[in-house]
């Protein structure tokens, strides 16, 4: 998830895990991600203020997760 796709589904954000307990801010760092999906892990997970900590996965259509997966695939196939 790129800071687009964090945008576009905004409005499905939450502060709280599953079982209602509020997400803290994380400092944990994640090597592994590309530029554009470090910028959106840092809006929000890491410390800050953000309007929420993670986005509900059931609110993104899968067509969509299935194109944004095969576009980094694609993407590293290429590297």
């Amino acid at each position: 998830m790129d800071a687009t796709d964090l945008h576009h589904y905004a409005q499905h954000g939450v502060n709280h895990d599953k079982s209602g307990r509020p997400i803290k801010p994380s400092p944990e760092i994640l090597p592994h991600l590309t530029e554009a999906e470090n910028t959106a892990y840092n809006i929000i997970a890491t410390a800050g203020p953000t309007p929420f900590r993670r986005i509900e996965q059931e609110a993104i259509p899968l067509t969509h997760a299935a194109t944004r997966l095969l576009q980094i695939l694609e993407a590293g196939a290429g590297r």
